[in-house]
C-alpha cells in the first residue's frame, strides 16, 4: 500500500497540490477551534500584523524565490524536451502523461506559489495573508522538490549518453585497424 501511495504522489502532481490546499484550509479551520494550532498567532499579534510591512516583506521574498524557481524549472524542462538522443526520446515516450504532468507541475506550482505569496502581500493586514503565505510555501516546496527529482533523472540520462558516446569513441573499425598496421 505505501508503494502505491508513493506512486500516486510521484505520478499525479495534481493530487499533491490538492492535498496541500486541503491541508492549509484544514489547518486554518482547525485553528479557529483549537487556537494553539495557529502558529501564525504566535508570530503575529492577534494573527494579523498591526503593521503589514514586515509580513509583506517576507511574503514578497517568497514570491521572488518562487518566480526564480519557475524560471529554473523552465530551463530544466526545455533541456529535457529538446535533447534528441535516443535515451532522452525513450525517456519521454516511456514517461507518457505522468511525465508531462510532472513537467507542467514544476512550473505551475512555482507560478502558483508566486501568485499566492503576492496575494498574501496584498492581504498582509488581514487574517487571510498568513494562510496564503503558508499555501505559497507548500506550493514552492512542491515545485522545487519535483524539479530536483526530474533534474536528477535527466542527469542520469546525460551520464548514460556520455558513457555510450565514450564507448563509441573507443571502437575502432577493422578498416582503420588494418590501415594503421600498413602505415606503421
Amino acid at each position: 500500500m505505501p508503494r502505491r501511495i508513493l506512486g500516486v504522489l510521484v505520478d499525479r502532481p495534481s493530487v499533491v497540490t490538492i492535498a496541500m490546499f486541503a491541508a492549509v484550509v484544514a489547518h486554518a479551520l482547525m485553528s479557529i477551534r483549537y487556537p494553539s494550532l495557529n502558529f501564525w498567532s504566535s508570530a503575529l499579534p492577534d494573527g494579523v500584523p498591526a503593521d503589514g510591512e514586515p509580513a509583506r516583506s517576507v511574503y514578497l521574498a517568497l514570491s521572488g524565490a518562487a518566480a526564480t524557481s519557475a524560471g529554473f524549472a523552465g530551463v530544466v524542462i526545455v533541456f529535457g524536451l529538446t535533447t534528441s538522443s535516443q535515451s532522452f526520446r525513450k525517456f519521454r515516450t516511456a514517461g507518457g502523461a505522468e511525465l508531462r504532468a510532472s513537467w507542467l507541475s514544476v512550473i505551475a506550482s512555482s507560478f502558483a506559489a508566486t501568485i499566492a505569496s503576492l496575494a498574501a502581500a496584498v492581504t498582509a493586514m488581514s487574517i487571510v495573508g498568513p494562510w496564503l503565505f503558508e499555501l505559497g510555501v507548500l506550493l514552492w516546496l512542491h515545485g522545487i522538490s519535483r524539479m530536483l527529482f526530474l533534474l536528477r533523472g535527466l542527469m542520469g540520462l546525460v551520464k548514460r549518453d556520455d558513457a555510450d558516446a565514450s564507448r563509441a569513441d573507443r571502437v575502432v573499425s577493422s578498416a582503420d585497424l588494418f590501415s594503421r598496421r600498413r602505415a606503421g
